[in-house]
């Protein structure tokens, strides 16, 4: 067979070729070696001339246009002829060979390379202990870069070794850059090979019967089940690029959810342990840091959809994060479960862990799992007479629960529920804190003169204190409405939950306690005020009157011609002898003109007594007192506010104890290309002073051409009059024209 197959390669015997199929096609010389074919006949004059000059012979058989193809075409039609009676001849005395294409690497070829790649011949070489050596061969055409013959080896070394349950084998692979041979001549061509090197060691434990598997955390309630794993070192270089890094794979595992570590809601929704399957994999590589497959971070959520003994479980959830030397991880579930016109939804409960890396139950780890309580519990309730729903959220970490709740009762009652309660103080002291908040919106009840009564509530706060300047702050950013009579408790839980603990911080040794009305007036309601009463004690005693009035009249095409929203906190601080009372304007508008402003007011009785009243602030020369003023916005009316033209009015007036106060400016812009404005302002400042008498009044007035955002006309005007010590009158007027070259 050897004597006969090297005959045929070297062309001394002619046969009918079996003819390559499609480049597509992955062929092995191997399976075609036993292939039907037929002798044609032997040719003598052939063997003549191998003897008398082998090297002319060789040439003339296998190389007639030298080294150098013109086409594609040309190279394919030799690659067909040499490299399958090379197949043969390899095949013969036991190498592995093969010509063609992987279908593998098809998508990874442009057309023209496709067609050379596709002619490629490849021998391997495989010894008992695991070593692979080989190269590939191919013709490249001078179409193509008429590189001649490239030849690119590559290898292989596998590994694999049993002890006990543990299984480790290793894969080291790589590929040297290809080289090219021409007559008189050696390059290296970049075009058709890059050096890589892949080397992959792998640890595998398996487990072949539930007995034998890991359990870790309870044994007969929740608890993780490994079936297998498998540790991975990974290092791969290619064209200058080097990549490692070890991966974790956990096969087979069985999380089981049981309630009975939980609290009485949790051990009624789920009587039997629930079992959930799914695999996990996580690593480090140099270039993706910590990673979990699947994820672009440490934590994945792996869907589930599956119903377990009547509990859905939607949503398997692993998150790992590296702290104090260890591990923190979270496997963890999202279940539901219906009750009748009861649903409840259970997030995120299961095990929670700080493993080490030191030797264990997963081996190179150890890992003490527990219980993890649930991250919050959701409820909706759809019955004949009552409909709703919330959501309780719980932090374990800083013994934190908080909850929301909005119920319907025959469509004629609304109650909203919000609440918090601390079991730890600041400074982890032992303690608590509580904080419930409860309104109820209901139909008007009529208390005369137009006025109605469409809500009542009420806040209790244990062990916290009222912060004057977030309620301050709540009155400028609207946080004050969101936490009264909130409209939508549970969509916005998260923003009314923060807005709540910054007013009413942790304080031990403090209350708060609160009334709040929602109060209406005409038919229908055109003006709502939101009222509420809130008493801390003990001493110092304090009373807040926090609040928001809203109004909207008329309207024209669906748009209210006024619309306004005054948001307002009052405090008496009956120890410091002090009152202060803060408003602001809130998005609200005359027409299409937005209105804004702030109000501020300061009464102080006792040894040092003082007073001030305040719309939109103050004289630019008058330094207020220092009465814990916020900084305030002129009363505005914005006429235009656009790109093309814009026109804003702002006002002030003020009263103090020894001054009136009061100004007003217009301000004015428009654009008339884009570089040609006009600008211009009229305003007047005017401050009193009572004792001793003083008074300074100013007018001024401004209006500009600007060119490129330089004034070449403009005009103003400014005058003064102070006194009376003695009287002084300034006045001033300017008239400014630049020339503009070739204008």
């Amino acid at each position: 067979k050897k004597i006969f197959s090297t005959l045929v390669t070297l062309g001394i015997i002619d046969y009918d070729l079996f003819k390559s199929p499609e480049p597509s096609f992955y062929h092995e010389i191997d399976d075609w070696q036993r292939a039907t074919y037929n002798i044609s006949r032997i040719r003598y004059d052939k063997i003549t001339a191998l003897l008398s000059d082998p090297k002319q012979y060789l040439i003339d058989e296998f190389l007639p246009h030298g080294l150098s193809l013109n086409t594609v075409s040309e190279a394919k039609d030799f690659s067909d002829k040499f490299f399958l009676r090379l197949g043969h001849l390899f095949a013969a005395f036991g190498v592995h060979s093969s010509y063609g294409i992987n279908p593998e690497d098809e998508v990874e070829l442009d057309p023209d390379t496709y067609s050379i790649m596709a002619r490629t011949f490849s021998i391997e070489y495989r010894t008992k202990n695991g070593l692979l050596v080989g190269a590939s061969f191919v013709f490249s055409p001078v179409d193509s870069g008429d590189h001649g013959l490239v030849i690119t080896p590559y290898g292989e070394l596998n590994f694999e070794q049993y002890s006990g349950k543990w299984h480790t084998e290793s894969s080291i692979s790589g590929s040297i850059q290809g080289f090219a041979l021409k007559p008189n001549n050696f390059t290296f061509p970049e075009s058709f090979n890059e050096s890589a090197l892949d080397i992959i060691i792998r640890i595998t434990r398996y487990f072949e019967t539930r007995i034998q598997k890991s359990k870790i955390g309870s044994l007969n309630g929740t608890r993780l089940e490994i079936g297998g794993s498998s540790f991975e070192v990974i290092g791969n270089f290619a064209n200058q690029d080097l990549e490692y890094g070890v991966k974790l794979s956990l096969q087979r595992l069985v999380l089981f959810i049981g309630g009975g570590e939980g609290d009485g809601f949790l051990n009624k929704i789920i009587k039997e342990p629930i079992e959930i399957d799914f695999d996990l994999t996580t690593g480090w590589s140099n270039k993706l840091g910590f990673y979990i497959e699947g994820s672009a971070s440490l934590e994945i959520a792996i869907p589930v959809h599956k119903t377990v003994l009547g509990v859905n479980i939607e949503t398997i959830f692993v998150a790992l994060i590296f702290k104090d030397g260890g591990l923190n991880a979270e496997i963890s579930a999202d279940t539901g479960i219906e009750i009748g016109p009861f649903t409840a939804v259970v997030s995120r409960f299961g095990l929670a862990s700080n493993m080490k890396f030191e030797r264990g139950n997963l081996g190179f780890m150890n890992a003490d799992l527990k219980f993890k309580s649930p991250k919050g519990i959701g409820f909706l309730i759809d019955a004949s007479a009552v409909k709703g729903g919330g959501y309780l959220f719980f932090n374990q970490e800083d013994e934190k629960y908080a909850g929301v709740a909005e119920l319907s009762i025959k469509d004629k009652i609304s109650l909203k529920a919000i609440g918090i309660l601390t079991t730890k103080l600041p400074g982890n002291d032992d303690g608590y804190s509580l904080l419930l908040l409860i309104t109820a919106e209901f139909t008007p009840i009529t208390l005369g003169f137009g006025f109605t009564l469409n809500g009542v509530g009420g806040l209790v706060a244990l062990n916290r204190s009222m912060n004057v300047q977030a309620i301050r702050d709540g009155v400028k950013n609207n946080s004050i409405d969101n936490i009264m009579f909130p409209d939508n408790p549970i969509a916005d839980v998260a923003q009314i939950i923060s807005n709540l603990e910054t007013i009413f911080p942790v304080q031990e040794g403090r209350f708060v306690l609160g009334v709040m009305g929602l109060i209406g007036w005409g038919s229908p309601t055109l003006i709502t005020m939101e009222i509420g009463l809130m008493l801390e004690v003990p001493k110092p005693v304090r009373l807040a009157i926090l609040g928001v009035i809203k109004a909207a009249f008329g309207s024209t095409d669906d748009k209210n011609l006024l619309t306004i929203q005054v948001n307002f906190v009052g405090i008496i601080d009956f120890e410091a002898k002090y009152i202060t009372f803060d408003a602001s304007i809130f998005e609200s508008n005359f027409l299409k003109f937005t209105l804004s402003g702030d109000m501020a007011f300061r009464l102080k009785w006792g040894d040092e007594p003082n007073f001030l009243f305040s719309v939109g602030g103050f004289h630019p020369s008058f330094a207020p007192p220092p009465l814990d003023l916020p900084s305030m916005e002129r009363l505005t009316i914005n006429f235009f506010g656009n790109e093309e033209m814009r026109m804003t009015l702002f006002s002030y007036v003020a009263i103090t104890s020894n001054t009136v106060q009061f100004g007003a400016l217009l301000d004015f812009y428009y654009k008339i290309s884009t570089k040609l404005e006009v600008i211009g302002a009229l305003g007047f400042d005017i401050l009193i002073q009572f004792s001793p008498f003083y008074l300074q009044a100013e007018l001024y007035t401004m209006l500009s051409l600007l060119y490129n955002k330089n004034a070449v006309l403009s005009v103003s005007l400014y005058g003064m009059l102070e006194g009376p010590n003695p009287w002084h009158v300034q006045g001033k007027a300017e008239f400014v024209f630049l020339k503009i070259k070739g204008k």
